[in-house]
């Protein structure tokens, strides 16, 4: 399918200030708009991206088949000067583009050039008949609040609607970055319906084979799922959800003031009844007669769900029901040193009422209902975690699931699916240790953070654990110990996390913090039990020696030993945590 040159210009007007029309390839209006996309699609693109192309570049189409759409905003911003025709200063009426879209039809669709269908599905049938667009590559100004941002949504969908007319378009798809749904789902009771867009079920994967896939991951965006989303509405369905949020107009604009605060919540409560749709990955495959490439399917399927299980939290612990366990005990077994090093947790991170707080790594939720005292009724406190076992245990947590304020992800702390300059405060407690690469990890932290906002992280150094007895021999033999440490090494991603801390947070440069402070911390316990609940002793001691039988004799001694040194009075530990401050400067040079 192409454009047919019969199409006249379509234009949608949201308000007297904003609207949105198509516009020509190659007129100043189509290269502003290639501008702002550049502009922003190089920010969501990961340093260490392997091409020099830009998005607009990978993604760019022939004009036959594609529809270009600019949005427009009008204020009074330039004087106009007196003159001799005026003795009365004014203003003038100035346009600048501040988003872009484009519909794409058969033959330019990205769809239809990376991803993968099952063969005789309805979707593919929709394709190979042209009753199916694409709206792709949307990007608007990075000064836009949310309000405008909603604004330039409803002008582009309006524009969508009429070339659906034009094309007898049946059906839109969409294939976002991770989070990019959570504000077309948002839903204001009262005040803007969301657009009921849904997983289209018949996507059976990346296609392997083609070459834009292969350019398209050389950008290597942020978002960007392991398994292709794509999603779906009729276009009437839109168009009918356009007129009830038209409708409603007058009572969003009550709001205006608010709107920041306001979809913010709407979009994580959008994202959470999404949730469960998402991570579910059997996606209703119909083969009715029809021979499907199985194994293709079934690994990327299989890549999908290994990417957003997880692992278990830590070497030892080989169940998700295992970690959970862990992490009660910690709790309820880490006595007054337990308490103390959460309380300076929190003192770090100076919460104030109101404020929107990230806790990274939130397993099974003990930190969120204290956050949640912190923040107040007008705040917001946010869980994350790889882990969906615990993350459903984190949301039916007594007392977190009656609060309207504690919203709990699942996701990966190296890409996480919340827009830039979202939270006042992000913290991160023993987690970072458990991360493949824990430099990207803070540089998402910083991107989520609101400038001014600050991060704490607390993690332990495995190595610079003390124990005595350290050996079966006691006294100066430590070789006991030092082979467990050996062993978390080989196992802990980053058992030397703690003394990292600072050279982590230095790595980003020099202007990415405005303040770094690192401090540690030393534990002490007496009590055995104690602190083999926290550290998990016994359990890799019998790991290691499952691994290692030659050792079986000198670790299960010094168990004993460990033991008996409880009875006798002479056990004595040390556990050193290291607590890591960060601040996001005001002003981002």
């Amino acid at each position: 399918m192409v454009i047919r040159e019969s199409v006249d210009r379509r234009r949608f007007a949201v308000s007297r200030n904003v609207y949105a029309e198509t516009v020509l390839p190659g007129s100043s209006d189509h290269e502003e708009a290639r501008r702002l996309q550049t502009e922003r699609f190089s920010k969501v693109s990961a340093r260490e991206r392997t091409t020099e192309a830009s998005y607009t570049e990978v993604t760019d189409n022939s004009w036959r088949h594609s529809i270009h759409i600019v949005v427009k905003c009008a204020a009074y911003l330039e004087p106009i000067p007196i003159d001799e025709q005026s003795t009365k200063p004014g203003s003038r009426r100035v346009e600048r583009i501040i988003g872009t879209a484009r519909l794409d039809l058969r033959g330019g669709m990205l769809i239809e050039s990376m991803i993968r269908l099952i063969p005789g599905s309805a979707s593919q049938l929709d394709l190979l008949s042209g009753k199916v667009g694409e709206i792709s590559t949307f990007a608007t100004s990075p000064d836009l609040d949310k309000a405008t941002i909603i604004d330039a949504i409803d002008a582009i969908i309006g524009v969508i609607i009429q070339l659906a007319h034009d094309y007898e378009l049946d059906r839109l798809w969409i294939f976002p970055r991770n989070g990019f749904m959570s504000i077309l789902w948002a839903t204001i009771p009262g005040i803007m319906p969301g657009y009921p867009f849904t997983l289209n079920p018949d996507v059976a994967g990346w296609n392997e084979e083609s070459e834009r896939l292969q350019q398209f991951r050389a950008l290597r965006l942020r978002g960007v799922s392991d398994f292709p989303n794509v999603y779906q509405i009729t276009a009437q369905e839109l168009e009918a959800k356009l007129s009830e949020r038209f409708a409603l107009l007058p009572e969003r604009e009550k709001y205006r003031p608010q709107m920041d605060r306001i979809l913010l919540r709407a979009m994580w409560q959008a994202q959470k009844q999404h949730t469960a749709k998402v991570l579910k990955t059997e996606q209703a495959v119909h083969y009715s007669n029809t021979t499907v490439d199985l194994a293709n399917l079934e690994n990327d399927r299989g890549k999908l769900m290994s990417s957003r299980q997880g692992q278990s939290f830590l070497p030892f612990l080989s169940s998700s029901e295992g970690a959970a366990n862990y992490l009660h005990a910690v709790l309820q077994q880490g006595g007054q040193a337990a308490a103390e090093y959460k309380e300076k947790s929190y003192q770090l991170l100076n919460v104030q009422r109101g404020m929107r707080v990230l806790d990274i790594g939130c397993g099974i939720g003990v930190d969120l209902l204290p956050l949640r005292s912190l923040v107040g009724d007008t705040g917001v406190v946010v869980g994350l975690d790889h882990n969906v076992d615990l993350v459903r245990k984190a949301r039916e947590a007594p007392g977190v699931r009656e609060c309207s304020n504690i919203l709990v992800f699942q996701g990966d702390a190296h890409d996480m699916n919340f827009p830039n300059e979202t939270f006042d405060r992000v913290r991160a407690d023993r987690a970072i240790q458990h991360c493949h690469t824990p430099a990207k990890v803070v540089t998402e932290i910083w991107r989520v953070l609101q400038p001014g906002g600050s991060l704490t992280i607390v993690e332990p150094d495995w190595k610079g654990i003390v124990l005595y007895p350290a050996s079966a021999q006691g006294g100066d033999n430590d070789s006991a110990l030092s082979h467990l440490f050996d062993w978390y090494s080989q196992h802990l991603p980053h058992a030397l996390i703690g003394r990292q801390l600072r050279s982590l947070l230095s790595s980003q440069g020099d202007m990415a913090w405005a303040q770094v402070q690192v401090e540690g911390m030393a534990y002490s316990f007496v009590d055995w039990r104690a602190v083999d609940t926290v550290l998990q002793v016994s359990q890799s001691v019998h790991a290691s020696i499952q691994e290692e039988p030659a050792f079986a004799e000198e670790m299960s001694n010094w168990l004993m030993a460990l033991e008996q040194a409880s009875q006798d009075a002479d056990f004595y530990a040390m556990v050193p945590l290291f607590f890591a401050y960060a601040r996001k400067p005001l002003t981002i040079r």
